[in-house]
């Protein structure tokens, strides 16, 4: 055999005294804890010598880096992940790699030391460093992903442990409500590691417990290997334990090399603080460096309110709160470092074609019962916002005008619907005509939609306007209990109906039970839908998403096209039309390949075309059309297009896939 299986066959065992696999620092916790001290080391640290990573302590080739993000249950809702220790775990990863480290010698495990896997980690993990790895991205493909019972058995030369769970309880899972032996079976990825290896956790879970906690203790020992993360990915000593460590080293004489180590990690502690200390002292007494809330754009011209201007009580710099309806007649920004509360039943509103209120506070913004803002552009702001049942934020047919050079609203007079995220829906068929009312545009803001819905084509009248703009930027949560909606308006049988607006919400968690909405509006012909994006680290299943068309009175089984919803945080886009029947389509005019995007779904009646000469749909999960749906590649009198689909998976169910498209 090879020296490498030689080496193999002496794998570490419970009844062995000799372990060939693990740098010495590393086998120090095992051998105390289950050896009784007994382990001795076949190899020497030079043989085990690994890269120029810059470890806390040159020695030890191990650390803990300490994190705040809490854990979340997965979309499958049987295991658990945690985002922000995903990120650090994407820095260390690059961090290895720019160490001049071979891809295959890290293995990256997403676990809680426990046999129980979280496979939502893992899959968070992967996610991750696709998407926002700084390197090239084939180096992070290289790095193996792995949950316990896959890497069980194997070893690789780093092991960096992700331990996810992060609760206000302490609670581990099966690390110590579980028998023994998932304890045991645990260990053995702290024994995986040859040269090194990290344990990625929150700051006080792995503090709590005998076995996390002796763990931690034990290789502390010599020096303080457990780092604070941030985003500078800036070590953090601990000043009291170093200099309780100094203090025993004195009294019982140890070497000078010791002690000299010891005051040096003091001494870089009392750097480390006294760089926060200033830190925080310019950002008191220097205003242009703090950051600002957020990035919302101001209106060009707007005006600026108080409380007392709103007629409320109170203060925008501690809590205002907003108790009869207001109604203004201009732009209007609302500023504040407190918090905003609309009382049940209160109106908020502007009836200005396109007017915009935008309420920025630094607090939180709470929405009650059955109270409502209105406007054709409505900018929210805060760390939370609260929405309880039948309140809403409400733009519907309130738009102003679409963008420039856009065809949006139809031309003539057959009553036909406005375009937007979805095309109209047209009544009038003929072969010189194409089958269409208004058409789509602002596809490049796919992800950050800020465009006015259009207005349905006249008939008899002016059709339904256009649906206005929605934008939630929150630093934590939005409970939505009530709605959002920016849909287009009602053309009835004498107009077309409008086309949706644009919704973007930026939260942490999106809660609750209600409804947000673009959808387009019932007309002559319906309206399309509009564009939302919903960059949340998690959404609750309950909450309703619609970009559907319009309902076509001269037409019915022609509703307008589906609008599109981008998951910006998953890079996934949905095109579905709620299950109403059209023979309009939803063009997609590109697909990003840097990276490309996770998944597409086209389902409920929604047809998707993609008039391109040549197409590449490349993605790197699903494909998936469900429910009566269809996807149409090629153009129109080039019966030569050409298209390549590239997924991990396509998925159909009562849908079709055709090349070739004539008007």
């Amino acid at each position: 055999n090879s020296k490498e299986q030689q080496e193999d066959m002496r794998l570490l065992t419970p009844n062995r005294t000799v372990q060939y696999r693990m740098h010495p620092a590393l086998s120090e916790f095992p051998s105390n804890s289950f050896y009784e001290g007994t382990l001795c080391n076949g190899v020497t640290i030079i043989e085990r010598q690994g890269t120029k990573f810059p470890w806390p302590v040159p020695n030890q080739p191990m650390f803990f880096y300490v994190q705040l993000g809490k854990e979340e249950i997965s979309a499958s809702g049987t295991s658990y992940l945690n985002r922000t220790e995903a990120a650090n775990v994407e820095k260390l990863v690059t961090a290895f790699l720019n160490s001049v480290v071979v891809p295959s010698q890290v293995s990256v495990l997403g676990f809680s030391l426990v046999i129980t896997h979280y496979v939502g980690q893992r899959g968070c993990i992967v996610n991750y460093m696709a998407r926002n790895g700084s390197l090239l991205q084939q180096l992070y493909k290289e790095i193996e992903v792995s949950s316990v019972d896959a890497f069980q058995g194997r070893e690789k030369d780093y092991i960096i442990l992700s331990c996810v769970r992060s609760n206000e309880h302490q609670e581990y899972g099966c690390l110590v409500e579980g028998p023994l032996n998932n304890l045991k079976e645990s260990m053995v990825q702290f024994q995986s590691p040859r040269k090194g290896g990290y344990a990625v956790d929150y700051a006080t879970q792995g503090a709590r417990g005998a076995f996390p906690g002796n763990f931690m203790d034990q290789n502390s020992q010599g020096g303080y290997s457990r780092f604070s993360g941030s985003n500078d990915f800036m070590s953090q000593v601990c000043f009291s334990k170093s200099l309780t460590r100094l203090l025993l080293l004195v009294a019982e004489e140890e070497s000078l090399a010791e002690i000299e180590t010891c005051v040096r990690l003091i001494l870089d502690s009392l750097v480390v603080m006294l760089e926060l200390v200033l830190w925080c002292v310019l950002l008191l007494l220097t205003p242009c460096l703090s950051l600002p809330h957020s990035t919302v754009a101001l209106p060009r011209n707007f005006t600026s309110v108080t409380c007392q201007d709103l007629g409320g009580v109170g203060s925008l710099n501690t809590t205002c709160t907003l108790n009869s309806n207001h109604r203004f007649d201009s732009d209007t920004y609302v500023y504040g470092t407190g918090n905003l509360i609309i009382l049940s039943h209160v109106l908020v509103d502007c009836l200005v074609k396109g007017c915009t209120i935008a309420f920025n506070v630094s607090g939180t913004i709470h929405v009650s019962q059955s109270a409502r803002i209105l406007a054709g552009s409505v900018v929210l702001s805060a760390i939370n916002l609260t929405m309880e049942s039948n309140s809403s934020i409400y733009t519907t047919a309130l738009a102003g005008p679409p963008p420039s050079q856009t065809s949006g609203t139809p031309v003539g007079g057959d009553g036909a619907g406005g375009g937007y995220g979805g095309r109209g829906a047209s009544c009038v068929k003929s072969n010189v005509s194409a089958y269409w009312g208004g058409d789509v545009y602002s596809w490049s803001s796919l992800d950050d939609p800020w465009s006015y819905g259009s207005e349905g084509g006249a008939k008899l009248n002016a059709g339904g306007k256009g649906g206005g703009r929605v934008r939630v930027i929150l630093e934590d949560t939005m409970l939505l209990n009530g709605s959002v909606s920016a849909e287009g308006g009602d053309g009835g049988e004498e107009g077309g109906g409008g086309s949706g607006g644009s919704i973007c919400i930026r939260a942490v968690k999106l809660k609750g039970y209600g409804k947000i909405s673009a959808s387009g509006g019932k007309g002559w012909g319906g309206g399309g839908g509009g564009r939302i994006s919903l960059d949340c680290y998690s959404i609750q299943e309950d909450v309703r998403v619609l970009v559907h068309g319009g309902a076509s009175i001269g037409c019915p089984k022609n509703a307008g096209a589906a609008g599109t919803y981008f998951n910006a945080e998953l890079s996934s886009l949905r095109v579905g039309n709620d299950n109403m029947t059209t023979e309009t389509e939803t063009p997609l005019l590109d697909f990003p390949t840097r990276p490309p995007w996770s998944n597409i779904y086209v389902d409920n009646h929604a047809k998707v075309l993609v008039p391109l000469l040549w197409t590449r749909m490349q993605i790197r999960g699903q494909i998936s059309l469900y429910r009566g749906s269809s996807i149409v590649f090629g153009l129109s009198n080039f019966p030569d297009s050409e298209f390549e689909l590239v997924a991990e998976e396509l998925l159909m169910s009562n849908s079709v896939i055709k090349a070739g498209y004539c008007s």
